[in-house]
């Protein structure tokens, strides 16, 4: 009976963080994943569970699919989620990061470069 009180504990937390404002887009992602690999979570089912819809789950997940180099851009506020899921489909996401950077270009303008 613990364990599955302590499972049951560690889910919602894990829900309770990723409905967190203040979570960055990589911490979102792998919370997501985290609740989908450890509970069997559906896309579809995290989604209602969160509140927000399965694209938006699928989409964040994406976001692990990039290099290391852009999770740290994310994290450091350097690239916004919307840049980030622009970079997913990007031939070479790690130079189009740097200039999305450098040039300060909007989520428009590099969905153009993509």
């Amino acid at each position: 009976v613990r364990d599955v009180n302590d499972r049951t504990a560690l889910e919602l937390a894990i829900i309770e963080n990723v409905q967190r404002a203040d979570l960055n887009p990589v911490e979102e992602a792998q919370g997501y994943q985290q609740l989908i690999d450890e509970h069997g979570y559906t896309q579809a089912d995290l989604g209602q569970v969160i509140g927000k819809s399965r694209s938006h789950v699928a989409n964040t997940l994406r976001l692990l699919k990039l290099p290391p180099v852009i999770h740290s851009m994310l994290v450091d506020g350097d690239l916004s989620a919307g840049h980030a899921r622009t970079l997913v489909t990007a031939e070479d996401p790690a130079g189009l990061a740097k200039r999305i950077v450098n040039e300060g270009l909007s989520v428009r303008q590099a969905e153009a470069l993509a």
